[in-house]
């Protein structure tokens, strides 16, 4: 059978040592495995023993400095002539502050107080920078010492070992070292140690800081419950008696701490109440049994007593708290007085009502009004409207509130209506205008809108209210008075009124932008024989034909106009020059000595006198325009009538040149 040997142990057939030079050898190497080995089980016994010492101390309670004070004094004395220190990474992770140096002198700790992480401060800043160990063998010749390296010699530090230590997520909380006075390579054992050093400093930090978060947090706790206004309960299940109750009981009870733990549950509340709570607890017990987590959380109302006697509502916010098994073993919960909470709840729901009772008050009167109402937001969107507003638009409140005017009305309208509202929102008061509405019907109608903005309970703009009025009828009847005043009845025509209002625009607009006018003055010849031949009526629709014979000649910026009888004006803007006007007057009176057609047959035939005027060339004045026109018109008829008359000044000549 063939065995298997240690690799580092010579064969015994080895051709080329003698038998008794292999046994030394063989000797030798196993004397030095032993004490190997040796060396390896006293370091593991020697980290199992600072384990223990070290957690003996954690659970003393011992501050964190003092439980790493014991741990690199247990290192320093195991470790002869080396001295240890302790690091760790400042709140804002850019110093690293000494924690513990028990060996080291005060110079140094002075020195290494607190050490900004930056290059050149020595072995500890260099392995937090690198996260990862850094050797030093020589302090005076190795790059991580620059900045510190004077004074560390001149203290006799020669060597120095950093071990980061991390957390289990691989955040560095400081750094251990270990430091030699003469120049020192540390062996693979010194390694494993300094990486076991830093693995329990990890522990201690870490056990220490938890420690200390507890204490805290079981601290605040306890100030909270010892000064809460809120009673802080804990009651045991299944007997559901109390274990604990705050000092806040007596305010809020009457009773002290122990007198309120002796008492049942229908001491402390009314039977109904008592009734209720246990079916409230009964059913997040039910819960929690059957797997619902949620039901640990309670919370609800009830009534209790006073140990004077009356009874107060209360407010329970509790939670069922659970084993490793999740059973549950005891409730935690607090329990704070409402009666003001309900009171103004009872107030508020009668303000409540009250303010419903107005707003009903409200909406019946303001549904009262027959003109539509609304009113909208500062977005544009409608809040409210009246059934008169609903009955105009044919469109019922849940289609309207909420939306914009784009959305309801065509753009041509609604846009209108915006332009309108952004200007009042602008103005910050109110405004009236007119503008087109939908009817439910579908078609557009006049309408007046009064709006003003409205105010918030800060006096914060809030949005705009308004009042519409359908003026359909209204305007109607101002365009037949109007009509009545400045048109002709009979022709459709401006009448003279009209005709001297619109000559007065246009000559104020000529003599603004430097431009000519024109009027041309129609008198019908033969008018008086149709009349007398065949009646008033043959007349009235002879009258009617010449107006619309003239309106056909003329362009869209002329206008025509009956002043009188059988006498029409017309006017030419659009006019630079006589010849011009003159072309459309010869138009006008080659047009008008046709034959009119009646529908009986009867041809009536009749003629026409026209005079030409221009401004500025013969007057610049509308009294002096229409006398002059007048004038030419007269000269055109008693020259031998159909024909046109251009005036001239009397002084050229006193007769006027028939053309």
């Amino acid at each position: 059978m063939q065995h298997d040997r240690h690799p580092l142990i010579p064969s015994l057939n080895s051709s080329s040592c003698t038998p008794h030079t292999d046994i030394q050898e063989r000797n030798r190497m196993l004397e030095e495995m032993a004490q190997e080995r040796t060396r390896e089980l006293a370091a593991r016994n020697h980290i199992l023993w600072l384990n223990n010492q070290v957690l003996e101390k954690l659970s003393q309670n011992a501050p964190l400095s003092e439980v790493l004070d014991t741990m690199v004094r247990i290192i320093d004395d195991y470790r002869p002539g080396m001295l240890g220190a302790v690091l760790l990474v400042s709140d804002d992770g850019r110093e690293l502050v000494g924690c513990a140096a028990p060996n080291l002198s005060d110079a140094w700790l002075s020195a290494t107080k607190r050490l900004p992480i930056m290059e050149g401060y020595g072995s500890a800043v260099a392995a937090v920078l690198h996260g990862e160990t850094v050797i030093a063998e020589d302090v005076a010749t190795h790059s991580c010492w620059v900045a510190k390296r004077q004074m560390a010699l001149e203290l006799g530090l020669r060597a120095s070992w950093a071990q980061p230590i991390k957390n289990n997520e691989g955040k560095i909380l400081g750094v251990f070292t270990l430091y030699k006075r003469e120049i020192a390579k540390p062996e693979t054992h010194d390694l494993v140690l300094l990486a076991d050093y830093a693995r329990l400093a990890q522990m201690v930090i870490e056990r220490s800081r938890l420690a200390d978060a507890l204490h805290e947090s079981l601290t605040q706790y306890r100030l909270i419950a010892e000064n809460s206004n809120d009673m802080v309960w804990v009651m045991q299940y299944p007997s559901l008696k109390y274990s604990y109750v705050s000092p806040s009981v007596e305010r809020l009870r009457g009773w002290n701490q122990q007198e309120f733990s002796s008492l049942t549950g229908e001491a402390l509340m009314p039977r109904d109440s008592c009734d209720q709570c246990n079916e409230v607890l009964a059913k997040h017990f039910q819960r929690v049994n059957d797997g619902d987590m949620k039901g640990r959380f309670i919370h609800f109302e009830t009534e209790v007593l006073h140990k004077e006697g009356y009874s107060f509502p209360i407010e329970v916010v509790a939670t069922i708290m659970l084993d490793s098994e999740s059973r549950p073993i005891h409730i935690v919960g607090s329990s704070r007085r409402i009666t003001q909470r309900k009171a103004a709840e009872k107030a508020l729901a009668q303000a409540r009502e009250e303010l419903a009772n107005q707003l009903l008050f409200a909406q019946t009167l303001i549904n009262a009004i027959p003109s539509p109402v609304f009113a909208k937001d500062l977005k544009g969107r409608y809040l409210m409207c009246n059934r008169a507003f609903e009955e105009h638009n044919g469109k019922s409140p849940e289609e309207v509130l909420g939306k914009t005017a784009l959305e309801l009305w065509p753009r041509e309208v609604s846009q209108t209506y915006v332009e309108a509202d952004i200007a009042l929102l602008e103005s910050n008061s109110s405004s009236v205008y007119e503008a087109k509405i939908v009817h439910h019907d579908g078609t557009l109608r006049d309408g007046v809108f009064h709006k003003a903005v409205f105010r918030d309970n800060q006096s914060e703009v809030a949005g705009i209210v308004g009042i519409m009025m359908d003026i359909t009828e209204r305007k109607a009847a101002e365009e037949t008075i109007r009509n009545m005043a400045f048109v002709d009845p009979l022709t459709g025509l401006p009448n003279r009124r009209m005709m001297l209002e619109q000559l007065g625009q246009m000559l104020a607009l000529c003599q603004r932008e430097k431009r000519k006018l024109s009027l041309l003055f129609i008198d019908l010849d033969k008018f008086k024989a149709v009349n007398d031949q065949h009646g008033h009526e043959a007349g009235d629709w002879l009258l009617k034909q010449v107006a619309c014979r003239i309106q056909s000649v003329l362009r869209i910026s002329d206008i025509a106009s009956r002043i009188g009888g059988d006498e029409f004006v017309v006017l030419l803007p659009a006019i630079s020059h006589t010849e011009e006007a003159v072309l459309v007057a010869e138009k006008i009176r080659s047009w008008l000595e046709k034959p009119f057609i009646m529908d009986t047959g009867v041809a009536l035939d009749i003629s026409s006198s026209i005079g030409v005027v221009m401004y500025p060339d013969h007057a610049n004045n509308a009294r002096d325009l229409l006398l002059l026109g007048d004038e030419a018109m007269y000269r055109a008829k008693k020259g031998g009538s159909n024909a046109v008359e251009v005036y001239s000044k009397p002084s050229q000549s006193d007769e006027l040149i028939n053309l």
